[in-house]
């Protein structure tokens, strides 16, 4: 198990190489594929490392996705519990 000072260390070099990135989906243990979204911060609290999401951008037309895009609806916030 990685010490906090680890933890802490790679979650400024992510948040450094994702904040401002979008994602189109995760996949979380346990919780399976979840919606993406802008990573708005990564930081590490106690043993766990953090991603927060922001909403992704609204398309420019309410049309349905076309069939089999894989498009994934946004959601303001994603947490792996």
């Amino acid at each position: 198990m990685p010490e906090g000072d680890t933890l802490y260390r790679a979650a400024r070099w992510l948040d450094g190489e994702l904040a401002g990135r979008a994602l189109d989906a995760l996949w979380i243990r346990g919780r399976g594929v979840l919606p993406g979204g802008v990573v708005t911060e990564v930081r590490a609290l106690g043993k766990h490392v953090l991603l927060g999401l922001g909403a992704v951008a609204k398309p420019l037309s309410d049309a349905a996705p076309a069939s089999g895009s894989g498009a994934v609806p946004a959601s303001p916030r994603a947490e792996a519990v």
